[in-house]
């Protein structure tokens, strides 16, 4: 284990920061509970195994794009599906994982090899999940979700905003990941590490956000309708 970085140790802290939350007395998010906790436990595995098979010189790119590109993206949108509770909506969540799948195979087999880092699939899996976490806040905004409650308390709201900040950020650096090495391989590994510390942050507020009622002393109600 003496080749994991704090990089590894902080998505590992996430995942087990995560597990006594199921035992949390009547557990009002368990469903949106248990997909992030799923996110956590294949993204800390990812991290470990991808780094071991990267040391012994094999191309880890497309456990890359299997596990970190899709499937973390569309458990995340699974996850969206769980917090919005308008019929309609479910409906486009799943139109929108369903184009993102298609467009993972047009782009495997015509534009990005699947054995290199698809930055395209990771692009677009961005602004789907940032335009996601976008109609999050206008409900909040607009709709009155949880508008008797203090958006402290509500472990979704931590959540969305690590995910719209996250992925944000990394649709910048790895949409420019290219053009950056070309000019300053220096820069981009500064900008990497700033990213990974972004990276870091999010599962640990996953791993933290359902103590959140808890903590700020909120009762656990619906979710938004």
């Amino acid at each position: 284990m003496e080749y994991l970085t704090w990089y590894h140790y902080g998505v590992l802290l996430g995942m087990f920061l995560s597990l006594p939350a199921f035992f949390i007395k009547n557990h009002a998010y368990r469903k949106p509970h248990l997909i992030i906790f799923w996110v956590l436990v294949m993204i800390a595995v990812w991290e470990i195994v991808g780094i071991n098979i990267a040391r012994r010189g094999i191309n880890n790119s497309i456990y890359a794009n299997l596990i970190f590109v899709y499937t973390e993206t569309l458990l995340l949108l699974y996850f969206f599906s769980l917090i919005f509770q308008e019929r309609k909506i479910k409906e486009i969540i799943l139109i929108s994982g369903l184009l993102f799948v298609a467009w993972g195979f047009i782009n495997s087999f015509f534009i990005e090899s699947i054995l290199f880092f698809q930055t395209y699939s990771f692009a677009m899996g961005s602004l789907v999940l940032i335009g996601w976490c976008i109609y999050f806040f206008y409900g909040i905004l607009y709709k009155d979700w949880y508008a008797e409650k203090n958006l402290l308390g509500v472990p979704m709201f931590w959540i969305v905003s690590m995910i719209l900040f996250f992925y944000s950020c990394s649709f910048l650096y790895f949409s420019s990941m290219r053009m950056i090495f070309e000019m300053d391989r220096e820069l981009m590994l500064q900008i990497r590490n700033l990213n990974r510390i972004i990276s870091v942050s999010m599962y640990l507020v996953m791993g933290l956000a359902f103590y959140a009622p808890l903590i700020f002393k909120e009762k656990q109600e619906s979710l938004p309708r």
